[in-house]
């Protein structure tokens, strides 16, 4: 019994640290979320002045995208972290078959959908801490079009140079 003891205490505590890094991870996703909204919004005004010259106009919409990325951050790492105890309180349930479960009339055997709950919690953690990179997906930086011309000419120039030029083939 003192060893089964043991064995659930050190589980517990392997769960604890696995959910504590989550936590850690997801905070220091929105700290860095919120101090750079804080550089967009100190640095927004010399962005659009630098953008009203001709040409510069990606600039400024990058900044108008950087500061909404990282204000969207918050909201859907809000709500990843939110939807499994969501669908736990609006009664979503798990069944399994009893054969599975090794449940019967005396054991209703719902251990294991109260562990894949839990487990969704802790991986919705996870997920939270990679909000910037759904984000990005969802608002992608605009390239300004000189830019996508000079890395075109860089690389089919750099692919010419021999041993190197493997490495900027695409």
């Amino acid at each position: 019994i003192f060893a089964g003891g043991l064995l659930l205490l050190l589980l517990g505590l392997i769960v604890l640290g696995i959910v504590l890094v989550g936590a850690v991870k997801l905070w220091i996703t929105l700290l860095k979320a919120h101090f750079g909204l804080l550089v967009n919004v100190i640095t927004a005004p010399l962005t659009i002045m630098m953008s009203s010259i001709p040409g510069n106009d990606a600039a400024m919409w990058n900044t108008f995208k950087s500061a909404l990325r990282n204000a969207l951050v918050f909201p859907i790492a809000y709500a990843i972290v939110n939807l499994p105890f969501y669908l736990a309180n609006r009664g979503l349930t798990l069944t399994f078959p009893a054969t599975l479960t090794g449940a019967d009339d005396m054991n209703p055997g719902s251990g294991l959908a109260t562990l894949l709950i839990g487990v969704a919690k802790i991986i919705a953690i996870y997920t939270a801490a990679s909000a910037p990179e759904i984000v990005k997906g969802i608002i992608p930086a605009t390239a300004p079009k000189s830019g996508i011309d000079i890395g075109k000419s860089l690389s089919e120039s750099m692919g010419k140079v021999p041993l190197i030029g493997g490495m900027f083939k695409g």
